[in-house]
């Protein structure tokens, strides 16, 4: 997506300069300016975020949160930035001569592939909103058959449970329980698709 939104402001940049109105370049109108200074910010914008992202991936940490907003951001910012292009191009931008509208689709196709804007919301909102983890210590230890056993369960259902357990006793790797992701995962709150 950022790649698109380069190509789209540089192709922008570009007639900016050639194209002429009233004697002098588009280029030197402040609202022609001011969308290409727009423009600008937003890529580059993205373009930090994304790196900031693969940096925190390099170090090994899991950035959910941060990869969704650098997804979010650059298929958004694509699309905008594709958009306003065509607009500094006027009707040569909707032209077959001119690659922007090519580079629309794309930056369009792009904001769905691998989860659309309203999958990332979700992900960014579900860790930002997520409870906060009770301090180690703070938290009375309570095992499981204590409570099961303030449940009103039936002898099935406690007979079941105690066999469901002997299972897991006997054919579930304690490591696969390690990572915090791996947890999320098991318990049916994976923020993967």
């Amino acid at each position: 997506a950022i790649g698109v939104a380069r190509g789209a402001l540089e192709d922008a940049i570009k007639y900016a300069q050639e194209r002429e109105q009233f004697g002098r370049p588009i280029g030197h109108f402040q609202a022609i300016r001011f969308k290409i200074a727009k423009m600008a910010t937003e890529v580059e914008a993205a373009r930090q975020l994304l790196y900031y992202v693969c940096s925190e991936i390099d170090t090994g940490r899991r950035c959910d949160k941060e990869a969704s907003m650098a997804k979010y951001f650059a298929s958004e910012m694509a699309e905008k930035v594709c958009s306003d292009a065509i607009q500094i191009h006027g009707a040569m931008g909707n032209t077959w001569e001119m690659d922007l509208h090519l580079l629309y689709r794309r930056a369009k196709t792009n904001e769905l592939l691998l989860g659309g804007p309203d999958y990332h919301t979700e992900v960014i909102a579900e860790e930002l909103l997520a409870e906060p983890p009770v301090p180690k210590g703070s938290r009375p230890k309570v095992s499981s058959t204590e409570l099961l056993s303030e449940m009103t369960l039936s002898e099935e259902d406690r007979e079941f449970i105690a066999r469901f357990r002997e299972w897991l006793d006997a054919n579930v790797k304690p490591e696969l329980f390690a990572s915090a992701s791996r947890r999320r995962i098991i318990a049916g709150h994976s923020s993967t698709p």
